[in-house]
């Protein structure tokens, strides 16, 4: 799906710039989830209900971390009992930028 948005722009000398953005939304890629109906997935990544090794937490969810977590707390996220996780794009590329290392990718 592709979307764009127009808007026009003043520049610093006074003239007129006509700025376009497109963002393309891919509607080939599921969310990989056992409890989605609505994506057409094959294989499945993210458990409906994930055992909890934790007295915490006894419902099941999803763990999102942002990019301090991945930064400082890397070594919690190998942890066996931390199941379900979601890396967004945004954390890799920030702890890339960040660790000026391109192996995080072939370490998630």
């Amino acid at each position: 799906m592709l979307r764009i948005k127009t808007f026009i722009k003043k520049t610093k000398k006074g003239g007129v710039l006509k700025v376009v953005r497109e963002h393309y939304l891919r509607d080939d890629i599921y969310c990989g989830s056992e409890i989605c109906s609505q994506c057409r997935q094959e294989k499945t990544v993210l458990q409906r209900t994930a055992p909890s090794l934790s007295s915490l937490v006894s419902q099941s969810h999803y763990i999102i971390p942002d990019t301090n977590v991945v930064l400082h707390q890397m070594d919690i996220l190998e942890d066996i009992a931390i199941k379900n996780v979601i890396i967004l794009q945004t954390v890799i590329q920030e702890v890339n930028l960040e660790l000026n290392c391109i192996h995080f990718l072939h370490y998630i």
